[in-house]
């Protein structure tokens, strides 16, 4: 799957490094249970960062080894996290 990953107000690159780290826990933890760490699990990804013109960092981000995630369960991870995704599944 490929996504843009923004916000609607300003954040750091360290805030913004911290919540795409928690939103692949969570597509971890979705996709291979709380303990995915133990069972040498994860899901993979790449991902760019850059400013948009109103200045607010943007990710643009590759999903692999997702499982069964929808799009729309991707979205809504995204949403509680930072604010602004548009997921296209492929």
């Amino acid at each position: 799957m490929f996504g843009h990953l923004t916000y609607k107000q300003p954040v750091t690159k360290t805030g913004a490094d911290r919540d795409f780290n928690r939103f692949v826990r969570g597509i971890d933890e979705k996709c291979f249970g709380r303990r995915y760490r133990e069972r040498g699990k994860h899901i993979t990804f790449a991902r760019g960062v850059e400013y948009q013109i109103r200045g607010v960092l943007h990710n643009h981000v590759l999903l692999g080894l997702t499982g069964d995630l929808s799009p729309f369960d991707i979205i809504r991870l995204w949403e509680r996290i930072g604010s602004l995704v548009e997921i296209d599944g492929v």
